[in-house]
């Protein structure tokens, strides 16, 4: 099945997505008006993995019941979701 969304991202971390069994993602921050991390459910601006202005989306595979998390700078960002398993 496939699956498709849109997140705001803020300050606080913010569930992008959660895996209900394996599946493999793809991220892809749609403007590019601050810096955006994700990872677990304490991620920081500073332990994050950064992704970089919008041309290339991040691919993750999941595992049932991970969570992936964003958060940004300062503002937020939109994030575009496509899922699959």
């Amino acid at each position: 099945m496939i699956s498709t969304s849109q997140v705001s991202v803020g300050t606080t971390a913010t569930t992008l997505f959660t895996a209900s069994g394996k599946t493999n993602i793809a991220i892809r921050k749609l403007a590019d008006n601050t810096n955006l991390y994700i990872g677990i459910s304490s991620v920081t601006t500073g332990n994050g993995f950064w992704l970089k202005g919008t041309d290339t989306p991040v691919y993750l595979t999941l595992s049932h019941g991970d969570v992936l998390y964003g958060i940004v700078q300062s503002g937020t960002e939109a994030v575009a979701l496509i899922a699959t398993n």
